[in-house]
């Protein structure tokens, strides 16, 4: 056999198992993509079963914080929409203020103080469905300030803003 005709033959090979190579690869992370998409998913239907929410009252406080400010993120920011490799989409999961402010209430009222500012945020620049209400900013970052909260110095600069 000529050996141009060889060599030919060995590029194209070697271009066909390049291309299959990057097809495996968008394969292999669009997978991942959506197996993670399909935990977090899992994670938040878990973490909202009323199963759970008898569980949870057993962890000590601060496990107890983290628990709620990872719901309080969950339920801020939602879980956004994915494809999958056949162009498929995976539903994801809308923000809910509602949530978002009962979970950050919760670690305020278990002892987070820093979730103060984060209220006070949520109603000065709003989330969502959640409408701006800068009064109730105002007292947010009152209360931190009157009570010589961490965070003070970020509540006053909040407050010569909305004013």
């Amino acid at each position: 056999m000529d050996p141009e005709i060889i060599v030919c033959i060995v590029g194209i090979f070697a271009i066909v198992g390049y291309i299959c190579y990057k097809e495996y690869v968008e394969y292999s992370k669009n997978s991942t993509m959506r197996q993670n998409a399909h935990e977090i998913n899992d994670l938040y239907k878990t973490m909202i079963n009323e199963k759970n929410k008898d569980t949870i009252n057993e962890l000590p406080t601060n496990q107890m914080i983290q628990h709620h400010l990872e719901m309080y993120m969950l339920y801020h920011d939602g879980i956004e929409d994915k494809y999958d490799l056949n162009g498929q989409k995976i539903k994801g999961v809308h923000p809910n203020p509602t949530q978002a402010m009962y979970h950050i209430q919760k670690a305020i009222d278990l002892g987070y103080t820093k979730g103060h500012i984060l209220v006070g945020k949520l109603y000065q620049f709003g989330i969502h469905d959640f409408p701006i209400d800068l009064e109730k900013a105002k007292e947010c970052y009152k209360y931190i300030v009157d009570n010589q909260l961490e965070y003070a110095d970020n509540a006053v600069y909040n407050l010569q803003l909305i004013a």
